[in-house]
Parts: structure tokens; C-alpha cells; sequence
């Protein structure tokens, strides 16, 4: 809802899986984040620990596409 107030077209979550630039975090797991997203007003993206391999989950889980940094430029 505030990211609508704000006028923005999408929103992030995430993390979704572990990721190397926040080690130690807990990621949010898919079932969490199609909680989330479920019912949100603007496309929402997933982002944390993705990569190619991941987009059918995330479609599955209500995103609109995932942030892949470190899986199409590697570490």
C-alpha cells in the first residue's frame, strides 16, 4: 500500500534464499514470500540468492520476475 502512496511501478522482496552479500541472513523461503506478495496493488519481484534456475518457483510464488545479479554476472 505505502509503495502505491509513493507512485512506484514494483516493489522487491526478499531475501528470498541465502545470499553471499548478507551472509548469516535467513531468506524468506518461497511459501513466505507468496504470502507476502499475495494481494500487493504493484508487481513485486523477488531478489536473494536467484538465479535462472529459479524463475518457475518465483512465477509459482507470485512474482513478476526475479533480481538475478550474482547468477548472470557470478561473484
Amino acid at each position: 500500500a505505502q509503495a502505491s502512496r509513493l507512485g512506484l511501478d514494483f516493489t522487491i522482496l526478499g531475501p528470498v534464499q541465502a545470499t553471499a552479500s548478507h551472509p548469516g541472513a535467513k531468506g524468506l523461503g518461497w511459501a513466505r514470500f507468496a504470502k507476502l506478495a499475495a494481494g500487493q496493488a504493484l508487481p513485486v519481484y523477488a531478489l536473494g540468492g536467484l538465479g535462472n534456475g529459479d524463475l518457475d518457483a518465483a512465477l509459482t510464488a507470485g512474482a513478476h520476475g526475479i533480481a538475478a545479479i550474482r547468477g548472470a554476472w557470478g561473484s
